[in-house]
């Protein structure tokens, strides 16, 4: 669909630098959560959601540039290849370690709920049900917003006041948060329901697409500021999602759009550190390598750190032979399952938070 632009957004073609890092850290933090490092706890989400959304509004607003169109149908498919495979491949194995091997259930139709990508309304109804496919409810999130933000996007431009848009679109997602914590409208586990569900999470993703529209105004290169500042950005940022969860009155309302704002902070602290010669290391081959894995090692760590923590006794030892495994699992799964279908998908400026 043909889209006229009021308003230029001119995105950089250069590689930013960092950005490797960055996808490593928003798995990590998720991975650390969930082996019980309470001081990662809800920061790894935010983080996750908004470097999503920042990387997918960067490519289309390329697209957008570059074709003066997007493409929903190629976009859809490449998200598809690249998420879709080894997301079926781990549900089933999930599947049949959890219920064969192990001998738990999957209740209320979690299966279903798995294999259509809706694990956060599961969760959102039913709570977290197996700790093997509970993780994924952040995914199911993306790949719904996936869906419906290319024809957003493109409705945004039509009014050629896209940036207004989304931030109505962000100020409606933070009032209807609201109206359910306070229970305007009852919704039975309201909770579980605000932290899962895309009605109540899509500002999660829109700050980070703001982001990317911001830099698209500003490019990321004009950002000059001594190193020392983004090291104490970083640090305060990273101190301040830890407040927030801290708070749930704050947290379950707006919280998730100011947490949102936060970890696009971090990530630009982190990526304009990684700029220095002392922290040239974070461009180097082991991150790289890390982030093509990331998407995998978010998939399967819910099985690396059951293997480490069951085999070994010492908690550290055990989760970093835990990380071993989930590393060992993810690259297994990108070389056995993922790699013949991304060759399958159409050339694109799309990419997400999974590289």
């Amino acid at each position: 669909m043909s889209i006229n632009q009021k308003e230029h957004y001119s995105v950089s073609r250069e590689r930013l630098p960092g950005l490797d890092l960055v996808r490593v850290l928003a798995v990590y933090f998720i991975i650390l959560s969930h082996a019980g490092f309470t001081t990662f706890r809800g920061i790894g989400v935010p983080f996750l959601l908004a470097l999503s959304g920042f990387l997918i509004t960067n490519s289309l607003l390329k697209e957008i540039e570059t074709s003066k169109t997007i493409s929903s149908k190629r976009f859809w498919k490449n998200r598809f290849l690249r998420i879709a495979p080894a997301y079926y491949a781990f549900i089933i194995a999930a599947f049949v370690l959890d219920t064969i091997i192990l001998g738990d259930t999957w209740e209320n139709n979690l299966f279903f709920f798995a294999a259509t990508h809706t694990v956060n309304y599961y969760n959102a109804l039913y709570g977290h049900g197996s700790g093997m496919v509970a993780h994924l409810w952040t995914l199911s999130t993306m790949e719904q917003f996936y869906f419906i933000y290319p024809l957003l996007l493109i409705f945004a431009f039509k009014t050629n006041r896209p940036v207004a848009m989304l931030s109505t679109v962000v100020v409606l997602s933070v009032c209807w948060r609201v109206i359910i914590y306070s229970e305007t409208i009852i919704i039975e586990n309201k909770i579980p329901w605000i932290y899962n569900a895309l009605d109540t999470r899509f500002d999660s993703l829109l700050v980070g697409s703001l982001a990317a529209f911001v830099l698209a105004k500003k490019p990321y290169a004009t950002l000059n500021f001594p190193a020392w500042v983004w090291g104490v950005l970083l640090l305060l940022a990273g101190l301040a999602l830890n407040l927030s969860k801290s708070i749930p009155a704050f947290h379950y309302t707006l919280g998730f759009t100011v947490e949102g704002a936060l970890a696009i902070a971090v990530m630009l602290s982190i990526m304009k550190l990684s700029e220095a010669k002392w922290f040239s290391i974070v461009n180097g081959r082991l991150i790289t390598s890390l982030a093509k894995i990331s998407y995998p090692m978010y998939l399967y760590h819910p099985i690396g750190l059951g293997i480490g923590f069951k085999f070994i006794d010492n908690y550290l030892i055990g989760f970093l032979v835990g990380t071993l495994v989930i590393v060992a699992l993810a690259t297994l799964s990108l070389n056995i399952i993922e790699k013949p279908f991304m060759k399958m998908r159409f050339k694109s400026f799309s990419s997400g938070a999974f590289k």
